[in-house]
C-alpha cells in the first residue's frame, strides 16, 4: 500500500517538521511535535527507556517508605530482617515481588499464622508498582501517533489556480491536469467511498470519506412539475450535511476561524415529449443525403435555440451486422447553468434554461444519455436507460462450450434521454446560532459571494474567502464529472461487453447519480488539500495565484494530512511524562536524606537500619562480626577498609552451610585479578577454634 504522501503527489520535504498546534484538541492539549520516522522512532524508544528508569526510581521511594514504616527497634526474627533487606536492596519492583514470594514459600512452615500479615503489604506494594508502570509503559507510546497520524503541510507551491486563463496552450495544460485530477478522484471514490473501506486503505485525507444522506421518491424539484418531470415523485436527493472545515476537510484552525460547507443535489428524469423535435439534416458537402437527428429544447444556447442535438438513427436490429457496424458504446453529454450572484458575470453560462427548469437558488445540469446501437439482454424499466424495443434475437456461446443459443434482444426506446439536476450550496459560521449563521441555499456563485459576510472579523473573512475561492474554481460539479470522465463514469459499463448490456435495475439512474456525487465529494477533499500543496504537475504551477497577505499565508501553513511517513507526538503528554519523571527522580534521591534529618532526634533507629541494610553495609557487618577489617564510612552507603587489610574468607568445611572465617596466619591477600597485595599474620587469639567467630549469610 502506498503512503499518503505518494498518493497525494507530495514529497517528504512538503511536511512541516517541528512544533505546531493541532486545534482539534485546543491550544494546550493540541501542542504537537512532528518528526521524521527515524527521529520519531528514536524518541519513542527513549520514552520507553525513560519510563522504565522512572519505574525503578518510584520503587525506590515506595520501598524506602515501607522500610521506614515497618522498622522495629526491638529484636525481630529472620523473616523481618530478610524482608527489610529485600526492600532496601531490590532496585526494581518485579525482582522485589519475586524475592518476597520466594521467602514467603521458604518460611511457610515456620510462620504459618503471621506470614501473610507480615509479607502481604510488601507484596501488594511491589505488585501495584509493577502493574502501574507496565501500564504506563504501554500508554506512554500513546503520545506518538506513528501510523496514519496527522501532520501539517508546508509546501512552497501553495496557491489557487487562476481560472481566467485564455491562452490556448495554457488551457490545454489546465484541462489535462483537471482530467488527471478527476481520474484520481474517481479512483479514490471507488476505493474509499464504500462500506468496506478502512483508514488503512485510504490514508490520505483528514477523513477517509465524507458522509452524505440519500433521500428517494421526493417531489419534482423543478417549477414545471409534471410537465417536465417523467414522474412527479421520482426525485433522488443527496445531501452532504454540514461538512466541517477542520474535522472533515483538515483545515487546521481554532473554532472561531472554521466554517461549515453543505452541498445538496436533486435529480430526476425529464420528459422528452414536448421538448424534442425529430428533423432531417444534411452533413458536409453532400446535400442529397439526409440524416435524422433529435433536437432538445430545454433552453437556448449562445448560438442556437436548441439545448442539445444528437443523431436519431434507428439502432441496427440485425445483431449479426451489429458486431461489425454501429456505435456499441454509450454517449454522455451535459449542459450546466450557473445561477449567478451579483458580483459574477454571465461569461461561464453557455445555456439558459426554460422557465419549467429555471430555479433562482441553484445550478442546473442536464445529463443526456444515448445508448446508440447497444443491445440489451433484458428489457430495462429504468427511465433513463429505458429499453423495451424488440431487436430480434442474438446468439450467445456458452462459457465452457462451443454451443450457441439464441436469446431475445432489445434496444433503447428513445435515441436520447435526459436527467435534470439542481445543485445547491451553503456556507455556515459554526460559532453563530442565530438565523444569519448560514448563507441561503443557492448556486455555487451565490454561496461563495455571500460566505465572507457570515463573519465580522476580517481575518475570518479572509480565511473563508480563500477556501471558498478554491472550491468554486477547482471543485467538481456533476457536469465536471460528466465532461471529463465521459462514459467511463457510468456504472452500467461494468456489465457492458462488445455492445451487449447485461441486466440493469429499474433504478440504475439513481446508481449513476450516487456514483457521480461520490466523485465530487472525493474531488472536494482533493481540492482543499491542493490549496496547500499546490498542483502535483510542475507545469501547472506557473498559473498559481499565490497568497499575498498574512491570513492567506496562514491558510497555506495550516492544512492537515494523514501520513505514515512521519511521527507526531503530543507535547502535553511528553511534558507530563518528563516532568513527573524528573520529580520522581528528585524525590527518590532527596527523600532518604530528608527523612534521616527529621528522624535523627525522634526515631533515629529506622534511619540507621536503612543504612545498615544496604548491601555493602551488610557485607561490612558480616566481616566485622568475625573481627575482620578496620572499617570507615560505617554510616554511609560506601564503607571502606585500609587497602592492604585482609578480610574474612568463606569457611569451606561445610559447603552446605557456609560461614565467614578470619584468614589463617600467613594467608595471602589478593585483589580481584589474583595479584598478591599483602601477606598478613593474624594473632593466634583470633584463630583459636574455641574463640573463632562466624556469621551466616
Amino acid at each position: 500500500m502506498s503512503s499518503g504522501l505518494t498518493q497525494s503527489g507530495m514529497q517528504e520535504n512538503d511536511i512541516y517538521i517541528g512544533l505546531w498546534t493541532d486545534w482539534s484538541h485546543g491550544s494546550i492539549a493540541g501542542a504537537t511535535l512532528t518528526l521524521t520516522k527515524r527521529d520519531g522512532g528514536l524518541l519513542t524508544a527513549f520514552i520507553a527507556l525513560f519510563v522504565t528508569i522512572i519505574g525503578e526510581r518510584f520503587w525506590s521511594i515506595v520501598s524506602f517508605v515501607a522500610h521506614v514504616i515497618l522498622s522495629r527497634e526491638a529484636a525481630q526474627d529472620g523473616i523481618y530482617h530478610q524482608r527489610q533487606a529485600i526492600l532496601h536492596n531490590t532496585s526494581i519492583s518485579s525482582a522485589a515481588l519475586w524475592r518476597l514470594l520466594r521467602i514467603s514459600w521458604a518460611w511457610r512452615r515456620h510462620h504459618n499464622a503471621s506470614l501473610f500479615r507480615r509479607i502481604f503489604p510488601s507484596l501488594l506494594l511491589s505488585f501495584i508498582t509493577l502493574s502501574a508502570f507496565a501500564v504506563a509503559g504501554i500508554f506512554s507510546s500513546r503520545v506518538a501517533t506513528s501510523t496514519g497520524g496527522e501532520v501539517l503541510i508546508s509546501s512552497l507551491y501553495c496557491g489557487i489556480l487562476n481560472p481566467f486563463i485564455t491562452q490556448a496552450d495554457a488551457l490545454a495544460s489546465m484541462n489535462t491536469y483537471a482530467f488527471h485530477r478527476m481520474q484520481l478522484s474517481s479512483n479514490y471514490a471507488l476505493l474509499c467511498y464504500r462500506n468496506t473501506s478502512s483508514r488503512e486503505d485510504c490514508p490520505r485525507f483528514a477523513r477517509e470519506s465524507l458522509p452524505f444522506n440519500i433521500t428517494k421518491n421526493n417531489a419534482c424539484p423543478f417549477p414545471g412539475q409534471e410537465s417536465i418531470c417523467r414522474n412527479s415523485s421520482a426525485t433522488i436527493q443527496l445531501d452532504s450535511g454540514f461538512i466541517n472545515s477542520h474535522f472533515d476537510l483538515g483545515i487546521n484552525a481554532p473554532p472561531e476561524n472554521r466554517f461549515l460547507y453543505r452541498r445538496i443535489v436533486e435529480c430526476t428524469p425529464l420528459h422528452n415529449e414536448g421538448y424534442t423535435r425529430h428533423v432531417n439534416v444534411t452533413r458536409g458537402s453532400n446535400s442529397s443525403i439526409l440524416y435524422p437527428v433529435v433536437d432538445f429544447f430545454y433552453g437556448t444556447t449562445r448560438s442556437s435555440n436548441k439545448t442539445y442535438q444528437y443523431s436519431a438513427s434507428l439502432p441496427l436490429t440485425d445483431f449479426t451486422r451489429n458486431v461489425n457496424f454501429g456505435i456499441t458504446e454509450y454517449v454522455l453529454r451535459s449542459r450546466t447553468y450557473f445561477t449567478l450572484g451579483a458580483e459574477f458575470s454571465d461569461w461561464e453560462n453557455t445555456w439558459s434554461p426554460i422557465p419549467e427548469l429555471l430555479v433562482p437558488d441553484g445550478d442546473i445540469t442536464i445529463a443526456f444519455l444515448s445508448a446508440n446501437d447497444i443491445v440489451f439482454l433484458n428489457q430495462v424499466d429504468d427511465p433513463w436507460y429505458s429499453a423495451h424495443t424488440p431487436a430480434g434475437e442474438i446468439e450467445l456461446a456458452g462459457v465452457n462450450s462451443s454451443a450457441v443459443f439464441p436469446v431475445p434482444a432489445y434496444v433503447h426506446d428513445d435515441p436520447v434521454r435526459a436527467l435534470g439536476c439542481i445543485e445547491r450550496y451553503q456556507f455556515c459560521n459554526p460559532n453563530v446560532s442565530n438565523k444569519s449563521s448560514c448563507t441561503p441555499l443557492g448556486g455555487i456563485d451565490q454561496a461563495v459571494q455571500q460566505a465572507p459576510h457570515l463573519y465580522q472579523n476580517e481575518v475570518q473573512r479572509a480565511h473563508i474567502k480563500w477556501s471558498a475561492t478554491r472550491i468554486i474554481t477547482m471543485s467538481a460539479a456533476l457536469s465536471t464529472v460528466i465532461n471529463f470522465l465521459g462514459t467511463s463514469c457510468l456504472q452500467s459499463r461494468s456489465a457492458l461487453w462488445r455492445g451487449i448490456q447485461s441486466s440493469l435495475p429499474e433504478n440504475q439512474w439513481e446508481v449513476e447519480i450516487e456514483s457521480w456525487f461520490k466523485v465530487t465529494m472525493a474531488n472536494l477533499q482533493s481540492t482543499i488539500l491542493e490549496q496547500a500543496t499546490g498542483p502535483t504537475e510542475p507545469a501547472i504551477r506557473q498559473f498559481l495565484t499565490r497568497p499575498n497577505n498574512t491570513e492567506e499565508h496562514q491558510m497555506c501553513a495550516n492544512q492537515k494530512i494523514r501520513s505514515d511517513s512521519f511521527t507526531s507526538f503530543n507535547v502535553l503528554g511528553l511534558t507530563i511524562i518528563f516532568t513527573l519523571g524528573g520529580l520522581i527522580t528528585l524525590i527518590s534521591f532527596v527523600l532518604p536524606f530528608a527523612v534521616e534529618r527529621v528522624q535523627r532526634r525522634r526515631n533515629p533507629y529506622s534511619g540507621v537500619e536503612w543504612i545498615a541494610n544496604e548491601t555493602l553495609q551488610l557485607q561490612r557487618l558480616a566481616h566485622e562480626a568475625v573481627g575482620a577489617g578496620t572499617w570507615q564510612g560505617t554510616h554511609t552507603d560506601w564503607p571502606t577498609t585500609a587497602q592492604t587489610e585482609s578480610l574474612a574468607v568463606i569457611d569451606m568445611s561445610h559447603p552446605k552451610h557456609p560461614k565467614l572465617k578470619v584468614a589463617e596466619k600467613n594467608d595471602e591477600v589478593s585483589d580481584s585479578s589474583g595479584t598478591t597485595i599483602a601477606s598478613v599474620q593474624v594473632p593466634k587469639t583470633l584463630v583459636t577454634p574455641a574463640r573463632r567467630s562466624s556469621c551466616l549469610f
